[in-house]
């Protein structure tokens, strides 16, 4: 009986198939000589900087992933009661949580930049909201998780800074799908996921602080780091930098031409504008509730994420309680995988 093959949608969530020797390099560290350890994680911490363009790899704290990297971050900024903070409305739970919890116990205000559809991210009403002085730090991801839409981050710095606001960047979509470089960015802070674009195994992300940002933050607040997927995750990004990997546009490239043809399609409701976008498209069907929809596409050896994507007031904006069947295509998707969606999608 010939092989199936599996094709993996849910990059977004965690990215498959990981780098090569990924695996190999997990268990290679954790059987290494003890001595090494600090050798092996300066040596990690050095190639990884390098490849997110940091020049001082000490900026750049190690942590057990994105979600532990903003809690950490927002925690150990000098709050004080009246001060704001303003996000987009697409938010990952991640920086919603503790936000809220800066909102409840120091008295925080929380601002929000509204969204509509092809505008995910409205920069007049930005500027207004910045207006007043009172916003301290912006705190906005690179790319929405639910529609993978890109906000503009360059005109949000530059806003941003005129107001005298602080930036702090959640760049869990976009780190490995694109050529961001750290040290460029205009920003104070930039938090990221190992597990997902750059190909890493879970348990491991990053926080990298500008020189001038106002809080110290070390590895007594986040704990142990991973070391067998700190350099699993070295080695994964310097492979994505290389000749040898898939082409950096490949994830937007398959969104676009699936996206086209949903939109395409009767009885489907595609969410999130047509422009610039990483791997990710979500979309409902009249004909398949999205409580069933893993199964259905597991069942034809798809794996796609169904729900509400760890962002609940998203998907509640966007008129979908229940969440999305949502497609995210990494660098190593392929232009049949699109086809074979659609062969699934023909059958409902």
């Amino acid at each position: 009986m010939a092989e199936r093959h599996l094709r993996y949608l849910n990059n977004a969530g965690t990215s498959w198939p990981k780098g090569p020797g990924c695996a190999d390099t997990v268990a290679e560290v954790m059987a290494a000589d003890p001595r090494t350890y600090g050798t092996l994680f300066e040596q990690a911490r050095a190639d990884i900087a390098r490849c997110l363009g940091i020049a001082a790899p000490a900026q750049l704290l190690l942590t057990p992933g994105c979600t532990s990297a903003l809690a950490t971050a927002l925690r150990r900024i000098p709050w004080a009661p009246g001060d704001a903070v303003l996000t987009s409305a697409v938010e990952h739970e991640a920086v919603l949580a503790p936000i809220g919890d800066l909102v409840r116990n120091v008295g925080v205000e929380h601002r929000k930049v509204p969204y509509r559809n092809g505008d995910a991210f409205d920069l007049e009403r930005f500027g207004e909201l910045l207006a007043d002085g009172k916003v301290r730090w912006v705190v906005v991801t690179a790319a929405s998780n639910v529609t993978g839409e890109c906000l503009p981050v360059e005109p949000i710095v530059a806003q941003a800074r005129r107001h005298g606001a602080r930036v702090m960047l959640d760049a869990a979509q976009v780190v490995g799908l694109s050529a961001l470089q750290f040290d460029t960015l205009g920003v104070d802070a930039v938090v990221f996921a190992g597990h997902k674009g750059p190909l890493a195994p879970l348990g491991v992300g990053g926080l990298w602080l500008g020189p001038d940002a106002p809080m110290a933050v070390g590895f007594c607040d986040v704990g142990s780091v991973d070391l067998p997927s700190a350099v699993a995750m070295s080695r994964s990004l310097q492979w994505l930098a290389s000749d040898a990997a898939p082409s950096i546009g490949t994830a937007a490239s398959l969104r676009n031409k699936l996206r086209a043809a949903l939109v395409r399609t009767p009885g489907c409701h595609v969410f999130g504008d047509a422009g610039p976008s990483t791997g990710v498209v979500s979309a409902c069907f009249d004909a398949l509730p999205v409580e069933k929809a893993e199964a259905v596409f597991a069942a034809k050896d798809i794996v796609v994420r169904a729900g509400r994507h760890c962002a609940a007031s998203t998907v509640e904006m966007l008129g979908a309680p229940e969440g999305t069947i949502r497609f995210s295509f990494g660098r190593q998707n392929e232009a049949d995988d699109v086809d074979a969606v659609m062969r699934v999608v023909a059958t409902l």
